[in-house]
């Protein structure tokens, strides 16, 4: 059996701050489990998850029909990326982004957790599994982009243009397994020392008084000493109005 490996995109800066944005459940179980949650990809609930475009998926068929030595046609390749894929999605940025507040519990009652990329690759490199940590590239299926795929995870690393506000990092874990239903809907994969791991946790925007102080006492009732801060946008830019100790990325 091949050695696992922790693989990154290149151009990654390892000291880049990447926001997971999280609702509160999702946050809770973070804290106590202690590992990161990954989801297989087709229960993800966007469809274009592993698309094929038009002509690669003509040229996946034709080399399926032509050469023995092809064993998957481009349905047979979909399937294999779809259910035999786990992610952990991560914002490549250290601002706020609205759409994000508002897709993860609302920006009233969502929390952002803050880690750098040199962070998750060392959580990964302590998994022992084959691990990918890519930065998304957007592209439109229907026009047939310029896209560079020979593994079943290769299709991972391109979403739809319509996603491109979502600036995502993935961590990609592969689980190909012979027979794809045995894969779990999720994995659940250590995260160490959560102090560690845990720049800071910020508050969504909106959120009241009530879930900021909340989401600080389960914070510290877990252990966990990094900072829980406001979202920049909580305050408007007024002088005297901003208490720059609750502010930050």
């Amino acid at each position: 059996m091949a050695e696992p490996h922790v693989t990154s995109d290149t151009d990654l800066d390892r000291a880049q701050i990447v926001r997971r944005y999280l609702d509160l459940p999702k946050y809770l179980d973070l804290l106590r489990t202690q590992s990161l949650y990954l989801r297989r990809v087709d229960l993800f609930s966007d469809r274009f998850e592993g698309a094929i475009p038009p002509m690669m998926r003509q040229w996946m068929d034709d080399q399926y029909a032509d050469d023995d030595n092809v064993d998957v046609s481009a349905d047979q390749f979909w399937e294999r990326t779809r259910k035999g894929n786990y992610l952990s999605c991560w914002n490549l940025d250290a601002k706020d982004n609205m759409a994000l507040w508002q897709l993860y519990g609302g920006a009233s009652a969502s929390i952002a957790v803050t880690t750098t990329v040199e962070k998750l690759l060392g959580v990964a490199c302590n998994w022992c599994r084959d691990v990918l940590l890519e930065q998304v590239s957007y592209v439109d299926h229907f026009q047939n982009p310029d896209m560079v795929v020979g593994n079943y995870t290769d299709l991972l690393k391109y979403k739809h243009l319509a996603y491109a506000y979502e600036k995502e990092l993935r961590m990609i874990v592969p689980q190909q397994v012979k027979d794809l239903g045995t894969n779990p809907d999720a994995l659940h994969l250590p995260l160490g020392n959560l102090n560690d791991f845990i720049r800071s946790v910020v508050v969504a925007p909106e959120a009241g008084p009530w879930f900021y102080e909340l989401v600080k006492d389960v914070t510290t009732k877990y252990g966990i000493n990094s900072p829980v801060r406001r979202s920049k946008l909580t305050y408007l830019p007024v002088n005297g109005n901003c208490p720059s100790a609750e502010l930050g990325d």
